[in-house]
């Protein structure tokens, strides 16, 4: 029940001292002595209970109201104003005491004294926010304290004794100051993309909040919270914020736990998909920070996959490209292998940018218009060691040959790109170059002349001809050669194909048949032909009646002599020839359905031969045999029809052998100055003049006219 007491004395004047002694006394007791110092009407519950115990002496009476206010607070008591007369008593920790009359104050600058009297006071932020000022206040209020966040108007409402509130005033008055206003800061983002790095400076700025434990933390904005007035500008450059800067690195200090103070303020990231720029609104000292974050995101980064042509210089596209694709395959097959074995597999990842499409670069490995060089065999793996890096290549890794242009595309990776193009550098080199002459005759064949390589090296000593001991060519074998059979070889010394060709136009035994010349490169196959076509019958076709018209099909058949070459050229070099040698020859003719069809003599020849540059190798063995009929007869009477030639002439059949021998010269290029001296030798062979090339540029056209010999008036 409710409890009025009235004040039996008229309030004292305050100057008055007043002496008093509780021991244990009810809240009623007190209660009645406290409205006689203030003249006063108490209203309580009996729910409200307390014993108090205080002693005083010669306090004055405004000394004294403050004492028991203390007292009553601490046994959690408080008194609230009603009207003029009335005050109530209440539990301080109840949650309507603003309802129970405690008067609202709004005045920032009211001052308090330092009493235990129950206050409320509301208090405009005008910097600082709610969850920063409220974390700090909420230490210095009381248990019984109340703090009530206002956000629209971006204040808090506190209620507590007035000695707290003024205790929280000063707090709020320290944390509520001016700071670096918030500006907008616009970047353009050049390669990544602006909402990627807007995530990760979200994640970078929520876990430095995070680490400096810092309640103001909610680093993408609060959409409850006054947005401060701050200064629109555009981007200033770097030079230009100088201030900034030394104030940021200032205000980096240590906290009370050690970590380290990165971000300062509210900051809000947005991006812009269309423009793919970054806005970014916060405090001017923050920015230092920014500017180097994105620094290192927004970079030209090689986009994942990669595209090259390499022009070719001297390889061919096709033959290279397919090398490469078995050397790659070769490699990502041992990887795989190896992978396997080992029980685990590897995935290869790549990285995304802004610019997604591949370049296209143009490389060349040299300069066609550069006179060769000669080859060096290399010895070290080459450059990048590119060969071990061609088993780590992707597997998207694509090799293409442009025939046209002669260049190889390459896509992939820039890694696999690179370990590639160390390959082809290797590969695309100028070939060694050979030229070979080659000098064919036709050796008649008598009792002392049984082989061609009799009349090579013949001299005046008929037992040792040009060095050569005659006897051993029985040893050889040269005696045993059948007739129509190419079946010996030589390298020979002190011989070569011009000697040959001179000592042949002096001799009666021996014809010159024909001199080709051909120039391949090192390991390419050269063909020699010389012979000719003949028509050979294929089939026969009847048309009309049983008498009717017959009808051939002739195709043509080369007859002569083929000679393939293939020249091998080593450092030292040797010139190792696969030598391929076909000679047909007629053998006689056969009637075939009232067609005279010819007989084709087919002898092949197959060896392989080292010989040294400008060394010379001769190929024989192929002999065949004809009969020519000499006619004797006497004069005037063997030249009677019919009588003359069986009665006046004989005729007699004489067999001749003749042999086919060839000559092969092999002279090796590996040096624009060796090309320019063979074509200067063969000039020299040759019946021109200087005056001859007068349409021509080459240096030829200036040798002087005793190079060329004298040719007929």
């Amino acid at each position: 029940m409710s409890r009025l007491v009235n004040a039996v004395q008229p309030a004292p004047k305050r100057q008055q001292l007043q002496t008093f002694a509780f021991e244990g006394a009810p809240l009623e007791v007190v209660m009645e002595e406290y409205c006689r110092w203030t003249g006063k009407i108490f209203l309580k519950t009996d729910a409200v209970k307390a014993n108090i115990t205080l002693k005083a002496d010669r306090l004055t009476t405004k000394e004294s109201i403050k004492v028991v206010e203390a007292i009553l607070a601490m046994n959690n008591i408080a008194l609230v104003p009603m009207g003029d007369k009335y005050i109530k008593v209440v539990p301080a920790n109840a949650g309507d005491l603003t309802g129970q009359g405690l008067k609202i104050n709004t005045d920032q600058d009211a001052e308090y004294e330092g009493s235990d009297k129950f206050i409320t006071q509301i208090i405009q932020l005008q910097n600082a926010e709610i969850p920063e000022v409220q974390a700090a206040v909420q230490h210095v209020m009381h248990a019984y304290g109340k703090i009530m966040a206002l956000q629209r108007s971006n204040s808090l409402m506190l209620t507590d004794t007035a000695a707290n509130i003024q205790r929280a005033r000063e707090i709020i008055k320290f944390i509520d100051q001016a700071t670096a206003p918030i500006e907008p800061m616009i970047y353009e983002i050049k390669y990544a993309e602006a909402t990627d790095i807007a995530t990760k400076l979200n994640e970078i700025v929520a876990a430095a909040q995070e680490a400096d434990q810092t309640p103001s933390g909610a680093i993408v904005g609060n959409p409850d919270a006054r947005t401060p007035p701050g200064v629109i500008r555009a981007r200033q450059a770097q030079a230009q914020r100088g201030a900034a800067a030394a104030a940021a690195k200032a205000s980096i200090g240590q906290t009370e736990s050690g970590s380290t103070t990165i971000i300062h303020g509210t900051v809000k990231i947005m991006s812009d998909e269309r423009t793919n720029v970054l806005i970014i609104f916060s405090q001017e000292e923050n920015f230092i920070f920014f500017d180097k974050i994105i620094a290192v995101l927004d970079v030209e980064v090689e986009p994942a996959i990669n595209f090259e042509v390499i022009n070719l210089e001297y390889a061919d596209a096709v033959e290279l490209s397919g090398t490469l694709n078995e050397l790659v395959g070769a490699a990502t097959g041992t990887r795989s292998t190896s992978s396997t074995a080992g029980g685990s597999t590897s995935s290869r990842g790549t990285n995304t940018s802004r610019n997604q499409t591949s370049t296209s670069r143009s490389s060349s490995t040299g300069s066609r218009n550069q006179p060769p060089t000669r080859r060096v065999t290399p010895n070290a793996t080459p450059e990048g060691s590119a060969i071990q890096n061609l088993s780590r290549l992707s597997e998207n890794t694509k090799i293409l040959a442009d025939e046209r242009s002669n260049s190889i595309l390459l896509m992939g990776e820039k890694a696999d790109i690179a370990a590639l193009k160390n390959v082809i550098k290797s590969l695309d080199v100028m070939l060694e170059q050979v030229v070979i002459e080659a000098a064919i005759f036709e050796i008649g064949l008598n009792e002392s002349l049984q082989h061609g390589m009799q009349w090579l090296y013949q001299s005046q000593d008929q037992n040792k001809l040009g060095g050569w001991d005659v006897n051993s060519i029985a040893t050889n074998g040269l005696k045993t050669v059948s007739s129509g059979a190419l079946s010996y070889f030589q390298n020979v010394t002190g011989i070569n194909t011009e000697l040959a060709i001179n000592l042949a136009a002096s001799d009666t035994d021996s014809r010159l048949l024909a001199t080709p010349v051909i120039m391949t490169t090192d390991n390419t196959e050269a063909r020699l032909s010389i012979g000719e076509q003949r028509p050979v019958v294929t089939s026969t076709d009847s048309f009309g009646t049983s008498s009717g018209t017959l009808r051939s099909s002739y195709e043509y058949k080369d007859i002569g002599i083929q000679l393939t070459v293939t020249p091998r050229i080593n450092p030292q070099r040797f010139v190792v020839m696969e030598i391929a040698q076909q000679a047909d020859q007629l053998g006689g003719t056969v009637s075939i359905d009232d067609n005279s069809v010819p007989i084709i003599l087919n002898r092949e020849f197959e060896a392989s031969i080292a010989v040294p540059d400008r060394g010379t190798i001769a190929l024989g063995g192929l002999i065949t045999t004809e009969f020519d009929d000499s006619i004797t007869k006497i004069p005037i009477l063997g030249d009677i029809p019919l009588i003359g030639r069986y009665l006046f002439s004989s005729v007699n059949k004489t067999e001749v052998q003749r042999e086919l021998l060839v000559l092969l010269t092999p002279y090796v290029m590996t040096t624009h100055e060796d090309l320019l001296g063979e074509t200067e030798r063969l000039y020299k062979n040759t019946k021109l003049r200087p005056k001859d090339w007068s349409w021509s540029e080459s240096k030829l056209r200036d040798l002087p006219d005793e190079y060329a010999p004298e040719t007929a008036q």
